[in-house]
């Protein structure tokens, strides 16, 4: 007997709900991080604590590898994850955390456009509404605590785009190109290929500035917690759970980073305001539209 069946809706539900526990902690990860490295070291770092954990389960991840499955493997680690970690990072540099979230929530947008134009993805209304209605909520409830309002810098805010659609086209590719490795196998495979590159970028970098600065040992942890949860975990059950639902159902998990953030906020001390109240019915009601039949 299954304890977790994602077959089920209530399964789906609460799996994408967990996602985005764990992925709505990233930002205020990546932003300790940031207090000690840049934004290179704090990605590279991340990724290399993410291989190192994967490494006992490479040969065998290997066996099931074919020649087909390459070219996308190779674009999911370079582009889709590592690509997506560093411009995270960067722009995380020079934007609050909240805006980040905000340009993040494009995800499932994007992840529908992407399956439109290039796997044939039918165009349903009840699909659209629901991602614009969850759109719309997502950026109502960051816009509410963006405390120093919309920033000017353009590049970066590209760079979080362009992030999104890397990573919109990253889960489009295991559930349409790689249908017959699971998602265990696909994760440990990306970070593979990934981890070398990350660990020649981490350590040729200027690690005695880091090291000098305080909290080095603790803004470390959060960086390697970021890499085993955000990047390891998180992405094994993101793609374990493509497979059982769709691309964009999967995606709209940065609809839902936004209500942790406002919850961690809550549990901080911060009021909670009506609007924020209506913005989390905004966005469930917008992922059940999604998910609906």
């Amino acid at each position: 007997m299954k304890i977790v069946d994602l077959n089920k809706k209530h399964w789906q539900y609460l799996t994408l709900i967990f996602l985005s526990i764990v992925w709505g902690t990233s930002f205020i990860l990546i932003k300790r991080g940031l207090e000690t490295y840049s934004g290179l070291q704090v990605a590279s770092l991340r990724m290399l604590s993410a291989f190192v954990v994967i490494v006992p389960f490479i040969p065998h991840a290997l066996k099931k590898l074919k020649k087909e499955h390459l070219p996308f493997i190779l674009f999911i680690s370079i582009v889709g994850n590592g690509g997506t970690a560093f411009l995270f990072a960067f722009a995380q540099e020079h934007l609050e955390s909240s805006v980040a979230g905000m340009l993040n929530a494009t995800t499932p947008i994007l992840t529908y456009i992407i399956g439109v134009i290039f796997y044939r993805v039918l165009i349903k209304s009840h699909k659209i509404l629901g991602l614009s209605i969850g759109l719309i909520g997502a950026f109502l409830l960051l816009y509410l605590n963006t405390t120093k309002g919309i920033d000017n810098n353009i590049i970066y805010m590209f760079l979080l785009i362009l992030a999104s659609a890397f990573y919109s086209t990253n889960v489009n590719m295991v559930k349409f190109n790689l249908q017959d490795l699971d998602g265990i196998t696909i994760s440990i495979l990306t970070f593979a290929i990934i981890g070398p590159f990350a660990a020649i970028i981490f350590f040729s970098s200027d690690l005695q500035t880091a090291y000098s600065l305080p909290n080095f040992w603790m803004n470390t942890t959060y960086i390697i917690v970021l890499g085993l949860l955000s990047s390891v975990l998180a992405t094994v059950i993101l793609n374990i759970l493509i497979k059982y639902t769709s691309a964009i159902f999967a995606s709209t998990v940065t609809y839902l980073i936004p209500i942790v953030a406002v919850f961690w906020g809550f549990v901080d001390g911060e009021k909670i305001s009506i609007f924020e109240v209506m913005s989390v019915f905004v966005i469930i009601t917008g992922i059940y539209l999604v998910n609906k039949e």
